[in-house]
């Protein structure tokens, strides 16, 4: 570093020394600042001065550098030295029009008519100091950087108390650059302009560049709390917070362009438009927080009747807890506004529009942006737009809201979410949800203009949008419309309400159905004198729709939904009077009414319930599955018994397989163990068997799962000529869970079964048997209700009788090792009927009957093995054929022991 001039503080004698090392003068004192001034003005070119360390206080000039005067050619750099209370007409403490540089250096209380510490013509760089209660009657409390100059502000730099006409802390002519790592920001705090840019002033050739800055508590007595600026901004990082301006831009005024990232707006304030930015040359924000800021309009964003350019939020940016008096609780725009993947949140103003309020001019698009909890005390809780003071104002504005939400918005007058008087508002693809309006149109309000162009109508299409559960005080539960109202696509109301009864559509204009639009409405629409025209239907889905005071269309038709089906029983005439006589095409199947259409020649067509119909297949599979379960003759259950020996036997099976029919697959297994004994010589084999089953079993519309545990008695009695008695009784519990079009129900029933056989086996020849046999077995199932969505169900209580005739056929092992036969029978049920009731309500289907009278046959292939004198094992194999719920396999699996 060339030292020219050494700057040393003498601790002890309290006196600045300026060391000339060229002349080897030596001046001290407040003479000595005075005379540096002088000097350094004289410089010839290629010079420095150079200070570290240093006290430079007290100086004063009444033109020009009060402590410190650097011509063109001279480059100034101060290091660790504070410039304390120097004043001067230009710069305070240094005027410097070379290189100026200053690093870790403080500045407290100097003061000049401009430029109250510094006053740069050329390039300067600030890193890491301080400017502390500088002050400047016109423009610049701390440094003005002039035209044609570049200030650079670096690290853990801080503005301070300063105060000015003009630019509290800065104003800026040039190109400055405000840039911060993010952990060692730059601060401006409680700065001061008695009229605009609190903290900075950036004029209209000013290009003015943040990175991770901190606005703070700085105040403005005209426009622009923080910044006022007529140049262009660009800010990434950083905050504003609690800045106040009594014009407009509480943090910020801009009248250049201005881009906004990742930057953070907390409490700002202003009396006029703009709580954090006003705007004429538009805005872009990305990924931008606005919390608490507030003013008397737009209490974030306002810009003005004359803007121009294009205010662009996006990316994430959210809006929370902004404030306005008049309009726009976060947003007032007259121009353009942009608005895509942005919340507004809990904003709210006294007057119109709790989050934005549109101009008579504006061009508004919103695109995948929410709006919760938005509220106003006047109208359009989330949304207004002005219609200006004429009608014929509104014709170059426009309003697209595309892929929104809007849920819990609030007016305390109209318009819970959207007030519109435009004519040419536009949403689709958007949700309506719970919002409120205190009067009319719980969701959106749009009105015809009623001033002196009385021809100019309000107009808004609505394409393919979700309205539910908004609430208006009088009028609208979703929509009030004294304009034209153009539905495209489907488009769905429910749960609205208006004056607490159940209302989707308030019209006294006209709704337009385009290109075969379909509108879904549960509380229907009311109102005197609308018309109702186009092409297209109407789907209601609750029986409290009505139509009423419309002019309708004959191209206007309607259908009802299942549930308006259930409601009314299947009842068309009932419908068309409660819409005014609109044709009805029909109704859809209900949760327990069949569909209901309308023939060529106008007669009423009734449908069998597939769902009910479906439920009633698996009700009624219990009782079958449990008759063919129960159904097992002797040999299945026990084998040949003849094989062993002993009055006493335990005994055990595996019995399962697969069903299928009429559309339902059934899995079922079964363990059933028992015991037995003969009591006395020549008396009956009496036992006790239990088991448990279970059945997996689906179809088209769900699935069935049942559980049964049985308790069984027997009594057998063995003839020596080979005639056979089995006699078994059965009690059962069955418990079934159900799913059946996506519902779940279940069902528990109690079983009862007896059952007889009679056979004969006959010896053909040594080792050839045939064994005839016959068994009929009597089932009664109870009744069990249960529900299902919002039906009722009754399985009533069932009767099966089944008979069987058969014979096996087989071969016996030498020395009594078992046998192999093949089986064959053909069976019949005699009874098995199964009704089921269904209802909702007091309204009852038609029951559903299923005729169980059927005939199948049995085959099978089977084998025992005597493994000795008391044990055996057997199996056998058995198919169906035949019958409605067909065996397509059915494995048998037992051992015995006798002793």
């Amino acid at each position: 570093m060339n030292k020219v001039f050494k700057k040393v503080f003498n601790a002890a004698r309290g006196m600045m020394m300026v060391v000339n090392e060229t002349t080897s003068s030596v001046q001290t004192g407040k003479k000595a600042a005075v005379t540096l001034a002088a000097v350094v003005s004289t410089l010839v070119a290629g010079s420095a001065v150079a200070g570290v360390n240093e006290y430079v206080g007290m100086g004063s000039s009444s033109a020009s550098g009060g402590a410190v005067r650097g011509n063109a050619s001279s480059d100034l750099i101060y290091e660790g030295t504070l410039f304390k209370q120097n004043t001067a007409f230009l710069g305070g403490a240094i005027y410097a029009e070379g290189k100026l540089t200053i690093e870790d250096s403080s500045f407290i209380e100097n003061s000049a008519t401009w430029s109250g510490a510094i006053d740069a013509y050329g390039d300067t760089l600030i890193v890491g100091s301080t400017f502390t209660g500088n002050s400047a009657v016109k423009h610049a409390g701390a440094v003005y950087n002039n035209s044609g100059a570049m200030l650079s502000i670096a690290d853990g730099t801080a503005f301070n108390g300063n105060k000015a006409e003009f630019g509290g802390a800065i104003s800026n002519d040039s190109t400055a650059n405000i840039i911060a790592t993010t952990n060692n920001a730059i601060s401006f705090e409680g700065n001061e302009a008695t009229d605009s840019g609190g903290a900075i002033f950036n004029s209209g050739k000013g290009q003015l560049a943040l990175e991770n800055v901190k606005f703070s508590d700085n105040t403005v007595g005209d426009a622009g709390g923080a910044i006022y600026s007529n140049g262009d901004i660009t800010a990434q990082g950083g905050e504003f917070v609690g800045n106040s301006a009594v014009g407009a831009g509480g943090a910020i005024f801009s009248a250049g362009t201005l881009a906004v990232t990742q930057t953070a707006f907390i409490k700002n304030t202003t009396e006029d438009y703009g709580g954090a930015v006003a705007t004429l040359n538009g805005l872009v924000a990305e990924g931008v927080k606005f919390k608490s800021n507030s003013a008397y309009s737009g209490g974030a964003i306002g810009d003005f009747a004359n803007s121009i350019g294009t205010i662009e939020v996006k990316a994430d940016s959210v809006f929370y807890q902004n404030a306005a008096i008049d309009e726009g609780g976060a947003i007032l725009v007259h121009n353009k506004l942009s608005v895509t993947d942005t919340k507004f949140v809990e904003n709210s103003v006294v007057g119109d529009g709790g989050a934005i309020a549109i101009g008579a001019n504006g061009l508004v698009t919103i695109k995948t942006s929410n709006f919760i909890g938005n509220q106003a005390k006047e109208r359009g809780g989330a949304v207004m737009t002005r219609h200006g003071d004429e009608s014929s104002n509104n014709t170059k504005a426009k309003l697209i809201i595309s892929g929104s939400s809007f849920e819990k918005n609030s007016a305390a007058k109209e318009g819970g979410a959207l007030h519109n008087s435009l004519k040419d508002t536009i949403v689709q693809l958007s949700v309506f949800n719970a919002n409120a309006a205190g009067q009319d149109g719980g969701a959106i309000y749009s009105h015809k203009y009623a001033g002196k162009d009385t021809g100019t109508r309000a107009s808004m299409t609505v394409e393919d949008s979700v309205f539910t559960n908004n609430t208006a005080g009088s009028k609208g539960g979703a929509i009030y419309n004294t304009a034209t109202l153009t539905f495209k696509g489907t488009n769905t109301f429910s749960g609205n309400t208006a004056g607490g009864k159940a209302n989707d559509i308030y019209n006294t204009g006209t709704i337009k159905f385009a290109d075969g639009a379909v509108l879904s409405l549960a509380g229907g629409i009311n109102g005197e004198g609308g018309v109702i025209e186009g092409v297209g239907s109407l789907v209601i889905t609750d029986a409290a729709a009505t139509i009423q005071g419309q002019t309708v269309a004959d191209t206007i038709t309607a259908s009802a939904t299942g549930y308006v089906n259930d409601q009314l029983g299947g009842n068309v005439a009932a419908l068309k009077a409660n819409l005014g006589g609109i044709a009805v095409t029909g109704m859809q199947e209900g949760a327990v009414m069949g569909a209901v259409s309308m023939a060529a020649d106008g007669s009423i067509v009734t449908k069998i319930n597939q769902k009910t119909e479906a439920l009633a297949d698996k009700v009624t599979l219990a009782p079958q599955v449990m008759t063919r379960i129960m159904m097992n003759d002797l040999r299945k259950r026990m084998g040949d018994i003849r094989a062993g020996e002993g009055t006493n036997g335990v005994w055990a099976r595996y019995n399962g397989g697969e069903m299928g029919g009429s559309g339902v697959s059934a899995d079922f297994h079964m363990i059933q163990v028992g015991i037995d004994t003969v009591p006395t010589a020549n008396a009956p084999r009496l036992g006790v068997a239990f088991s448990y089953a279970q059945t997996d079993a689906d179809d088209a519309y769900g699935t069935t799962e049942m559980d049964s545990y049985s308790l069984a008695v027997y009594g057998t009695k063995m003839y020596d000529n080979g005639l056979f008695v089995d006699v078994i009784g059965r009690i059962a519990t069955m418990d079934t869970d159900m799913v059946n079009a996506g519902m779940q129900a279940k069902m528990d029933n109690m079983a009862l079964s007896l059952s007889g056989e009679l056979g004969w086996r006959f010896d053909v020849m040594k080792s050839v048997f045939v064994e005839p046999s016959a068994e009929i077995t009597y089932t009664y199932t109870d009744a069990d209700t249960f529900t299902m969505g919002r039906g009722t169900y009754e399985l009533e209580a069932t009767d099966s009788v089944v008979g069987r005739i058969g014979v096996a056929a087989g071969l016996t092992c030498p020395n009594n090792k078992g046998e192999v036969y093949v089986r064959a029978a053909a069976v019949h049920e005699f009874m098995g009927d199964t009704t089921m009731n269904s209802r909702i309500g007091k309204v009852s289907a038609a029951p559903i009957v299923t005729d169980g009278k059927d005939t199948w046959f049995e085959y099978a292939i089977g084998a025992q093995y005597n493994v000795n004198k008391n044990t055996y094992v057997y199996a056998d194999i058995e198919r169906t054929s035949g019958a409605a719920l067909d065996e397509d396999w059915r494995a048998n699996v037992g051992v015995r022991y006798s002793f």
